[in-house]
């Protein structure tokens, strides 16, 4: 997993592991925003 701070944004990317390897996902927030990011799939069979 990665964080990586953007001009008013947090990215976190991550791998899952599932049955064919992994997925891949990054997740996206506002920066000081509470709560969990929101994770989007990166290949749309994910």
């Amino acid at each position: 997993m990665a964080r990586k701070e953007y001009n008013g944004f947090e990215v976190v990317s991550a791998v899952m592991p599932s049955e064919q390897g992994y997925n891949a996902a990054i997740a996206v927030k506002a920066l000081g925003a509470g709560g969990a990011p929101r994770f989007h799939a990166l290949l749309p069979d994910q």
